[in-house]
């Protein structure tokens, strides 16, 4: 599973969506924790 920072997927939203879109699990953080997980 990928962790990234929320700043990054505002700044790559597109490309996170199509990591997504091909099967990637990712979970965003705010201030090093986890605040959601995209599936």
């Amino acid at each position: 599973m990928t962790t990234i920072a929320v700043r990054e997927l505002r700044a790559n939203l597109m490309k996170v969506f199509e990591e997504i879109k091909h099967g990637a699990k990712i979970q965003i953080t705010s201030r090093g924790k986890v605040v959601a997980q995209l599936v």
